[in-house]
């Protein structure tokens, strides 16, 4: 297989796509590459308001859409990362498009009650982390000796990313716990991981 042709079957490569050609058209549109327009984000962001008055939409725009360049570079960064070690365990593709809006959608809402009234929330990270939690999930059932270089860099990860300003550090935490429990009980994937743990399950 090419290396092209390996890109274009990676579910990582194909998240980090949209994600970044997102980025490209908001910049376009705010007239800036390197930030987004309050206007844009206000429309795609997530916030109280937005989802209490029935613009649902958000849930899906707030875990694709960032802020600024150095948002989207630097969750990126992190995409290719997680989303590559899952690859390597042999999750597949539907599994880590699951994982990742999975993740995404519920660290978003279960941040809800935890945001001010004036907070709008972007971009990937919810999801990002929930990629992390999928990696020691997997790691705490598979017993491995990665498990604790995994732990170690998800608290380094999380300790980096709550020094920013403006950042959910609620939907991080949802987004990495409900990482963990998809992958420790897989019942929503389909990798060959997930059927021998099911077999197990219906076996005991």
């Amino acid at each position: 297989m090419s290396e092209d042709s390996r890109l274009r079957d990676s579910p990582t490569f194909v998240l980090i796509a949209i994600n970044v050609g997102l980025y490209i058209v908001t910049s376009i549109v705010s007239g800036s590459i390197f930030l987004m327009s309050p206007q844009m984000i206000v429309l795609l962001g997530f916030s109280k308001f937005a989802f209490l008055s029935g613009r649902f939409y958000v849930l899906i725009t707030s875990i694709f859409f960032h802020a600024s360049v150095a948002h989207v570079g630097s969750n990126m960064l992190f995409l290719l990362i997680y989303g590559s070690s899952l690859e390597e365990s042999g999750f597949r593709k539907n599994d880590i498009f699951t994982i990742y809006l999975v993740t995404g959608l519920l660290a978003t809402l279960f941040s809800l009650p935890f945001l001010g009234d004036s907070t709008v929330t972007l971009g990937a990270s919810g999801a990002v982390f929930g990629m992390l939690g999928a990696i020691i999930g997997y790691e705490w059932n598979q017993g491995g000796e990665n498990k604790k270089r995994v732990l170690f860099v998800g608290i380094i990860n999380f300790i980096f990313s709550s020094t920013s300003a403006n950042t959910n550090i609620f939907a991080h935490l949802f987004g990495l716990a409900a990482g963990i429990l998809i992958t420790k009980y897989p019942f929503i994937l389909d990798s060959e991981y997930a059927v021998e743990f099911r077999e197990k399950r219906n076996m005991s």
